[in-house]
């Protein structure tokens, strides 16, 4: 009898239970948002760069510092955290990506340099990857001494800047995230019946994943994964996900887009 009753309505049946999910996911993500609604109260988090020490380079490129947190900071910040490499010697900083993501250098990241600090940076080709380097004392003093950033070895040593936190705000909240996922992060399509897909942000600091995994309940986005490891599932949580946290690369901004219409 169940038999019968499977093979004549089994498509069916697969589709209310799956609905079903959705919704009750959907009221999850609702109730989260809701919860932490009171702890945004969009803080103007002044930054002060008055000790950060320039180099005569520095003072003939007109290099410049935001004075206060804001969305496109706290993006390029999740964007040094992913790709991101800052060492003393030299005053030493690149941002390099994946060859196959060259337009999202092109076409966004090193025009935010601009825009930030006043940088005019130089795209440089190597047979992998793709970014700048750069050599400016005035740029590694903010990063380190009012952002917090470690230079060296980032492996184990990242955690989210306080600027950030601080400011308690969705879209700066948001756009950090998506720095990170844009430099360390993608969305992943298991080939199952239905596709089971997910986005992912991997980076070896357990404090920083611990972080992010905070801050994505806050803005009603829930989150799994390991200690290295952000995983985001379901048709809900991917929806939201593009609509609150999006993407600047291409790349991850096209699969997000196409399999926001067939995720499970």
């Amino acid at each position: 009898m169940m038999n019968n009753l499977w093979k004549k309505h089994g498509n069916e049946l697969t589709r209310m239970t799956l609905e079903g999910k959705r919704r009750k996911r959907a009221r999850e993500g609702l109730l989260l948002e809701s919860v932490h609604e009171s702890f945004f109260t969009n803080e103007l988090i002044a930054l002060d760069s008055k000790d950060v020490i320039l180099s005569n380079s520095d003072i003939k490129r007109g290099i410049i510092f935001p004075e206060h947190m804001t969305s496109e900071l706290a993006e390029e910040t999740g964007i040094h955290l992913g790709d991101g490499c800052m060492r003393n010697e030299r005053n030493y900083y690149s941002v390099k990506c994946n060859k196959k993501e060259e337009d999202y250098m092109i076409g966004f990241v090193i025009l935010l340099y601009k825009r930030l600090y006043n940088l005019s940076l130089r795209l440089m080709r190597l047979p992998s990857v793709s970014g700048f380097e750069s050599y400016s004392k005035g740029l590694s003093e903010f990063k380190h001494k009012v952002l917090g950033i470690p230079k060296g070895n980032k492996l184990g040593r990242l955690e989210v800047p306080e600027k950030i936190l601080d400011s308690k705000n969705k879209k700066i909240y948001g756009a950090f995230i998506r720095g990170l996922f844009d430099t360390d992060g993608g969305v992943s399509i298991i080939k199952t019946k239905n596709n089971y897909s997910f986005v992912t942000i991997t980076i070896k600091s357990e404090k920083l994943i611990s972080q992010v995994k905070e801050m994505l309940k806050k803005l009603g986005i829930i989150a799994s994964g390991g200690k290295w490891e952000v995983r985001v599932n379901g048709t809900v949580m991917l929806k939201k996900w593009l609509r609150d946290i999006g993407s600047n690369n291409p790349k991850n901004l096209r699969r997000l887009e196409g399999v926001c219409g067939r995720v499970v």
